[in-house]
Formats: C-alpha cells, sequence, structure tokens
C-alpha cells in the first residue's frame, strides 16, 4: 500500500521528534498482520525511512535515496527504476564483466 499524508502533526510513530513539516509524503508501505480469530495478535510494519526524510526535507537529496518516486513506481510498475544506480556509482554489467575477465585491468587500451 501507499501511504498519503500531510505532515502536518508531530507522529512520534513514524517521525519521532520532528515537527510538522507541512510537506507532502508518500511513502510505499508494509503491514505484515497475525490474526487469532478475529483479534490482531501480531504486526510487522515496513517503509522506507530514507524516502521519508528526503521528502520532508531532512535528508540530503544528492544521497542515493528516492524520494515520492518510489511510491509512484509501486503503483506503476512499468515506470522505470534504474536511474539511481549511474547516481549511486554502480558500472555497466558489460564493462565490469570485461574488468573480470582480465584479471581486474580493464579491457581497454589506455
Amino acid at each position: 500500500m501507499v501511504i498519503r499524508f500531510t505532515h502536518s502533526v508531530r507522529m512520534d510513530w513514524l517521525l519521532p521528534g520532528i515537527p510538522p513539516t507541512g510537506k507532502r509524503v508518500e511513502v510505499p508501505f508494509v503491514g505484515i498482520i497475525r490474526f487469532a480469530g478475529d483479534k490482531i495478535v501480531h504486526e510487522h510494519l515496513y517503509w522506507d525511512q530514507a524516502s521519508l526524510l528526503v521528502q520532508i526535507g531532512l535528508l540530503d537529496r544528492t544521497l542515493p535515496v528516492r524520494g515520492a518516486e518510489i511510491a509512484a513506481q509501486v503503483l506503476s510498475p512499468a515506470q522505470p527504476m534504474n536511474a539511481l544506480i549511474p547516481r549511486g556509482g554502480v558500472r555497466e554489467a558489460s564493462r565490469d564483466a570485461g574488468t573480470r575477465r582480465n584479471g581486474g585491468a580493464s579491457s581497454s587500451a589506455a
């Protein structure tokens, strides 16, 4: 699921100690809930805290972290997700394969 809200009140369960920022937020959320009969007996909630912090302006946008784009991708899986790979310093797989074949040496002549 994706939760959407404006951070207009203090939310210590999600953003402990952070006063309201007034920023609009969209975050994918996963809830794993166990029932016994008709009662909830256990729950685990998961979300991307870095994405949340980017959206409210507390984490630097130059880091390889996605903000609300990740929520949009969850809702529309056809949207590409690889934009962070070059930004994160990951080399292309074909170039890496050539380096491994040559014992760590670059496959292109200097």
